[in-house]
């Protein structure tokens, strides 16, 4: 029997799971056994060319899967995915920290081709949440008001930028 690798990662009683396939097609976060992103999650975008890459684009897949835990209380793993027509390696790293509900991810980008491809966004995180009403917490800044403390109701798409 040919099983798939799998990343847990739990923190709290926040777990993300995610089957390591080609294609690349179930990632999911759990609070409380209850599911609020959906298995077909983006993972992460990646805007090269016009063209936005994530990890359920066709012909992108995982090629590994790597523990890269080195400090008491957090775990660390790095996937590593490839997409085929442009040969830029995108590595997605998550770590989770023990009795905590924080979840950090970033991307990074190599080119492996020998033409220049121009990025112009990167989405360290994309996840599909399950219907219902959300409310999004976040900060503002500006000359003498940083992190001001915003909530807004959820509609539509909403992108995080820094």
């Amino acid at each position: 029997m040919n099983s798939q690798p799998t990343v847990a990662l739990v923190t709290g009683s926040l777990q993300w799971q995610s089957g390591v396939q080609s294609p690349f097609t179930t990632s999911a976060l759990l609070h409380n056994r209850v599911c609020w992103a959906l298995a077909n999650s983006d993972l992460f975008g990646v805007h090269v060319e016009g063209e936005r890459i994530s990890a359920t684009s066709a012909q992108v897949r995982c090629v590994s899967v790597a523990d890269l835990s080195s400090r008491p209380g957090q775990t660390h793993v790095v996937m590593q995915f490839i997409h085929e027509p442009t040969q830029l390696v995108i590595d997605f790293h998550v770590c989770s920290y023990t009795d905590s509900y924080l979840f950090e991810s970033w991307v990074e980008v190599v080119n492996h081709s020998s033409s220049t491809q121009r990025i112009t966004r990167l989405d360290s995180i994309a996840l599909t949440l399950p219907s219902g009403a959300y409310e999004v917490m976040g900060y503002t800044g500006g000359w003498g008001r940083e992190f001001e403390p915003v909530t807004q109701r959820m509609m539509g798409d909403i992108v995080f930028e820094v």
